[in-house]
């Protein structure tokens, strides 16, 4: 995740980025639990500083679709009462 940080500076493409990874996640995901806390906290961190709604929400719509498949129902519940705060 750090070399996300070093080559994209641009908050924006960090999601775009984040969101395709997404994606791929979906279709095949990680096995160990700990990558997939460690790229939803990732994607968390970059969405918060974010300032443009569009980018952020599709964003947003992959990582929940993510933590649905992967985390516990109270998780979830939480991440999408925080993006509901943001906008």
């Amino acid at each position: 995740m750090m070399s996300i940080k070093e080559h994209y500076p641009s908050n924006d493409d960090q999601l775009i980025l984040i969101k395709e990874m997404g994606i791929t996640f979906l279709r095949s995901p990680p096995k160990k639990q700990q990558s997939k806390l460690d790229f939803l906290n990732f994607g968390w961190e970059c969405m918060n500083k974010s300032s443009n709604p569009d980018t952020y929400m599709d964003c947003a719509i992959i990582l929940v679709e993510f933590a649905v498949k992967n985390l516990n129902l109270n998780s979830v519940n939480l991440f999408i009462k925080e993006i509901f705060k943001k906008f």
